[in-house]
């Protein structure tokens, strides 16, 4: 089948109506990769990174473990760049050939995809977790172009002892902030993010001129969650490695029910979560300020699927910004929620009173087998001469988002349903649950949604299970409207937590760029079985 480009290397929507029509077989000749819709970026060079993805052993909270990384680190190198730049990284796959899987067929990454000669899946179901030593990149966002799909329209795959580069440029307008990395390849995602693989991304830009924010100290926290069993090879070792295509008795991958996940904060664990539910809470990182003092604290939730509403002691939060997005004003708030993936930047103002204040996780009852307890993250040590440290009042106008989109702009409405399915009807998903959006598990060829560009939409997310989901939209952010039914002050994000059996209502614009992308749960053992789709960009 023959589609047609339009002057910008577009698919014409007559061309993506008659994809939709045709199917997974029309699909697989597609040339969706994504491109540049407008003048957006300026061909400004800018910094060079390399990933090493490598097994490496750490010393965690007294155990060791062995897992994938990248550059051996965890996290990941942190990475900096500025509007205008062109961000290019370089994916090195240093892993040994992914192992045979359960049900004799290779555990060839590149043959999961359905496409000849390859080899099917486990069970021949795409939404079985394989190909663990097979991976790809997100970097999660910065507004730049799709890039987790191959021109045929399959998921870019990076086999064992092969590499990849990449070019993101960076637009003009992007709001500077706190964004991050990580692998992104449907069925070994959440094996390779819980083994650390992820690191933090600093887009500079006019909030780091703010007076008041540039005499701040500038700190970053990343927060992960390391999954491991006991090694079935040496029992002094801990690791990650489900066997693909067996069910979670034979080794398989699982949901849930690790013998360890240790969460860690910059890679230092500050606390071990046991298989019986007991916390083995471990030394903190120490910032030490000074009364009156101001911090900039610049969070990114990496865990796989842990919800983390935050506070400190004693103290409020200033919020200036949410998933790299800045607010207009700081917002004073006694806690912030951070779904998996969230990231907030906070400035937080020392007590006057000298002390020990410790930033924690608050109990939460929002996920599955709750309530989920307390976890301390990170003390403060308030000590010292005063010092007064004013907060800032107004923040720069992120013009890429601004002004606000109002009813009377919005062309397109859609709704997509989370729901969970428990037992599954389709015996070849190993895990029995199904995940499911609008009543269907991912496939990678279907084309769920399409979008114009320049096109003001309003999606209403509605989640009928009882457990919370977080969101997360690739390529452009979206403007939160409403929760639970009730209107929030607007403020934008690309990943927000839909409490269990309520809802979320936002809008969003298509901007800059086209192609095929993805929108899905970010609790990872969700994504990864099934609780994904694509959507087009045209």
């Amino acid at each position: 089948m023959n589609f047609e480009m339009d002057l910008e290397g577009r698919y014409t929507r007559r061309d993506v109506l008659r994809m939709g029509a045709t199917g997974a077989a029309g699909l697989g000749v597609m040339g969706l990769l994504g491109g540049c819709a407008g003048s957006g970026v300026a061909p400004i060079d800018g910094p060079n990174y390399v990933l090493n993805l490598q097994y490496a052993e750490h010393d965690l909270a007294g155990y060791r473990i062995r897992t994938r990384t990248f550059n051996g680190q965890i996290p990941g190198p942190t990475m900096r760049v500025r509007p205008g730049q062109t961000l290019r990284i370089t994916v090195r796959n240093q892993l040994p050939p992914n192992p045979p899987m359960m049900n004799g067929a290779v555990g060839n990454g590149g043959g999961m995809h359905r496409q000849p000669p390859h080899t099917e899946p486990p069970l021949g179901n795409f939404n079985n977790p394989h190909a663990f030593n097979t991976t790809n990149l997100h970097v999660h966002g910065p507004q730049v172009i799709p890039h987790l799909f191959e021109p045929n329209g399959y998921m870019v795959r990076i086999e064992p002892g092969t590499m990849r580069d990449y070019a993101f440029k960076i637009v003009n307008d992007q709001p500077p902030g706190l964004y991050w990395y990580h692998p992104h390849c449907h069925g070994s995602t959440d094996v390779q993010v819980s083994s650390g693989m992820a690191g933090l991304i600093v887009i500079e830009g006019d909030i780091d001129r703010v007076p008041e924010i540039a005499e701040a100290r500038d700190e970053l926290f990343a927060i992960q969650s390391i999954r491991v069993d006991p090694s079935v090879a040496n029992p002094n070792l801990y690791e990650i490695e489900p066997i693909a295509g067996a069910t979670s008795d034979k080794g398989g991958y699982k949901l849930g029910g690790y013998a360890k996940t240790i969460y860690t904060v910059n890679g230092q664990a500050v606390c071990v979560q046991n298989l019986d539910g007991s916390q083995e809470f471990q030394a903190l990182p120490t910032y030490h300020m000074r009364p009156g003092e101001v911090m900039r604290l610049r969070m990114l939730n990496g865990t796989n699927e842990l919800f983390m509403p935050i506070a400190l002691d004693d103290h409020v939060l200033h919020v200036i910004g949410f998933d790299g997005i800045n607010t207009l004003r700081p917002w004073t708030m006694p806690a912030v929620n951070l779904a998996p993936a969230n990231r907030a930047e906070i400035l937080i103002k020392a007590n006057m009173q000298p002390g020990t204040y410790i930033l924690r996780q608050l109990e939460q009852n929002e996920q599955f087998g709750g309530p989920v307890p307390m976890m301390p993250l990170a003390q403060i040590v308030v000590s010292g001469p005063p010092l007064d440290m004013p907060l800032p009042r107004e923040l720069p106008v992120p013009t890429r988002e601004y002004p606000l989109f109002g009813p009377q702009d919005v062309q397109v409405h859609r709704t997509v349903a989370f729901s969970v399915v428990f037992p599954y009807s389709d015996p070849t998903l190993l895990t029995g649950v199904g995940f499911e959006l609008n009543n269907q598990v991912y496939d990678e060829l279907r084309i769920d949604q399409v979008m114009n560009l320049g096109t003001v939409e309003e999606w209403l997310l509605t989640n009928s299970s009882p457990e919370g989901h977080p969101f997360h939209l690739h390529v452009n952010s979206f403007q939160v409207v409403e929760i639970g039914g009730e209107a929030v002050e607007p403020y934008f994000a690309d990943n927000i937590w839909i409490p269990k059996n309520s809802s979320v209502k936002f809008r969003v614009k298509s901007r800059t760029w086209t192609g095929k992308a993805v929108y899905h749960c970010h609790l990872l053992p969700h994504e990864d079985t099934g609780m994904m789709q694509n959507f087009v960009i045209q």
